[in-house]
């Protein structure tokens, strides 16, 4: 069974509940060197909103947590997989067509530093795109950033629990999510349990991404205080996390949905 890109298949905005939407301030990863893997992003991707720390031991990257991966666009995928592969690119699914996106819509998997998984899929430009997340309940999930955080819905129209198949295979309800020009992907930790059941032999529910390859992802609020208030008035866990090498200015980590490590940046 193909590892599925579960892409966006929209592309306009619905507009969120009445919180100033917050702006993505980057997606922090683990590495166990983070010079090298400032080149290798350099050296095969245009600049993404990418922050690094070391650990003396290699970070955790089973698919078992709530960041599924991160993304790239490319205008011709193929022509992408032959420079990357020149580059030295290790690919874990190579070029593959979703027809429900077309017949010329392809995806595939990069295996980053530390095991990192990078999607890369035809789009108009070769930006970084998109951040995929599991989730126990997707459209809770969803709901959750919208109210905190005022990202719009993608595709002009409400979230909804319908089944959703792609390649054959059930993966629905999903939610989709606008970060200004980024969208966010929220998919069902169940269609991860079934595709990857070795990373999931003996874990009973998603883990804490603290500490694994990609460790959070920081959020830049308007309304700090306020933000950060309202959280706390509804029990969202503040975390007590050591400091991470890039943080800068005012912080603090929360927990959201599906344990999932965000960073509050004022």
């Amino acid at each position: 069974m193909p590892k599925l890109p579960l892409v966006l298949l929209a592309a306009f905005p619905l507009a969120a509940q009445d919180v100033r939407p917050a702006q993505l301030d980057h997606v922090h990863l683990t590495t166990r060197d983070a010079k090298a893997s400032r080149d290798y992003y350099a050296k095969h991707f245009l600049p993404g909103p990418l922050k690094f720390h070391e650990s003396a031991h290699a970070p955790a990257s089973g698919l078992i947590s709530a960041i599924w991966h991160i993304g790239w666009g490319a205008s011709d995928v193929q022509a992408e997989y032959r420079r990357q592969t020149d580059l030295g690119a290790k690919y874990s699914t190579p070029p593959t067509n979703l027809a429900e996106a077309g017949p010329k819509f392809l995806y595939s998997y990069v295996e980053g530093p530390d095991r990192a998984m990078i999607e890369l899929n035809t789009a108009a430009d070769a930006e970084f795109r998109h951040i995929h997340l599991l989730a126990e309940d997707p459209i809770a999930a969803a709901e959750w950033y919208m109210k905190y955080f005022g990202f719009p819905t993608m595709g002009n129209r409400p979230l909804s629990r319908r089944i959703l198949h792609l390649g054959g295979v059930e993966v629905g309800p999903t939610a989709n999510l606008a970060i200004g020009k980024i969208y966010l992907g929220i998919f069902p930790a169940a269609w991860a349990r079934k595709e990857y059941p070795k990373d999931w032999k003996d874990v009973p529910e998603l883990v804490t991404t603290a500490g694994r390859v990609v460790d959070h992802i920081a959020f830049r609020v308007d309304d700090f205080d306020g933000t950060l208030a309202r959280m706390r008035a509804a029990g969202v866990p503040i975390l007590m996390l050591p400091r991470r090498q890039g943080d800068e200015g005012q912080q603090v980590y929360i927990e959201g949905p599906d344990k999932i490590v965000i960073e509050l940046v004022k």
